[in-house]
């Protein structure tokens, strides 16, 4: 990953085996700011990837 992924683009990434990011990496879900629920698993994934208190960090 080079850039930013947001909204579908970053559920897409928490859905792959591997992600490899750079240095400039972005990642957010903006739809849940918004009370929009991300409907493709985001919010599913993310804190069994990178633990609870770090997902609810961002």
């Amino acid at each position: 990953m080079n850039g930013y992924a947001f909204g579908g683009g970053f559920e897409l990434a928490l859905a792959a085996d591997f992600i490899v990011c750079a240095d400039n990496a972005s990642f957010a879900l903006p739809e849940a700011k918004l009370g929009i629920v991300p409907d493709s698993g985001g919010v599913l994934r993310l804190p069994k990837i990178c633990r609870l208190p770090s997902s609810m960090k961002w």
